[in-house]
């Protein structure tokens, strides 16, 4: 991909070696190569006969995944987090859609910079609902009713494959000349800081319905603010907390 960004392709407690290997597989032959590994059960995986066994020719990738003991580690650099999931709709987060109807999106997010992360959970359960709140998107792969369940690296060879179609049947991309989105890190902070305001002006209580706070999170996703305006946000916020503590 000769592209300023990248995409991520990012496995969140993968419990199965051969399931890494297989997925280290899958992004080589759709011509990815960033592979991240959230602490995964068990140690030692990367040297695990079954983990080079099913990568085959993608040991590389497999030998240069990056391995984080945790989500925020994975996705602190990221402009656009992107979840992966069978389920048809979480009031956490946004409603999934097939995978093909963001994939063109998605390249020009990479081509104009952006740090693309695709999500996708462990084996037995998929992504937490903690990890599907912090998504901008949710992307999910049609299946048979009756067999809903995909394999992890089934998955991740599917998604890869629509963004290779889209590589190949995008004629122009259209570079936004605006500044990238926030980081993800600089987005966590100011949900962070917004929450404390909140409650340091009595908006929002141990009273209050989680869904109100929700909201202002998938407000800010949704919007996808830029490092200027998360400041500008941040500025606002610390004027709320200095009002609340100059009234009492």
């Amino acid at each position: 991909m000769t592209t300023a960004g990248v995409v991520e392709f990012v496995l969140v407690e993968p419990e199965h070696p051969g399931n890494v290997g297989s997925s280290a597989r899958a992004l080589l032959n759709m011509g990815f190569a960033h592979l991240v590994v959230v602490d995964p059960v068990g140690s030692g995986w990367v040297d695990h006969d079954q983990a080079r066994a099913m990568a085959c020719a993608a040991k590389r990738i497999l030998h240069s995944a990056r391995v984080v003991s945790s989500a925020d580690d994975a996705l602190s650099s990221s402009h656009r987090i992107i979840g992966t999931t069978r389920r048809h709709r979480d009031e956490r987060g946004p409603d999934p859609v097939p995978i093909e109807q963001l994939s063109g999106s998605l390249i020009r997010s990479v081509a104009a910079g952006e740090t693309v992360s695709i999500l996708f959970g462990p084996e037995d359960r998929g992504l937490s609902a903690a990890d599907l709140a912090r998504c901008h998107e949710l992307v999910t792969i049609p299946t048979a009713p009756e067999s809903p369940s995909l394999n992890l690296a089934q998955a991740v060879l599917l998604v890869a494959y629509e963004l290779h179609r889209s590589l190949g049947s995008e004629e122009s991309v259209d570079l936004s000349s605006g500044p990238l989105p926030a980081e993800e890190s600089e987005v966590r902070g100011l949900l962070e800081h917004a929450k404390q305001a909140l409650i340091c002006s009595g908006s929002i209580t141990s009273d209050t319905p989680a869904g109100r706070f929700e909201t202002l999170r998938r407000l800010l996703l949704r919007r996808r603010p830029n490092t200027a305006e998360v400041k500008l946000l941040r500025g606002l916020f610390r004027l709320i907390e200095k009002s609340a503590e100059a009234d009492r």
